[in-house]
């Protein structure tokens, strides 16, 4: 991961997962949706339900063609 989702991931660390929440999005926005994928499934594995309907969308996209 660059530098600006390793920020994120510090602050996320530190209790912020919406810190966690935008680096998974800044991933998935540039294509990574592998790594998006795993950033949510972090954050889904603690409960953040938006983060669990983004894995879900991410990977119906990768499945239809389209992500």
């Amino acid at each position: 991961m660059d530098e600006a989702v390793e920020l994120y991931e510090r602050s996320a660390a530190s209790g912020y997962t919406k810190a966690l929440y935008a680096a998974a999005e800044y991933l998935a926005g540039e294509g990574r949706q592998a790594e998006a994928v795993e950033v949510f499934r972090r954050l889904a594995e603690r409960g953040h339900g938006r983060a669990r309907r983004r894995v879900d969308e991410l990977l119906h996209d990768a499945r239809d063609g389209s992500g």
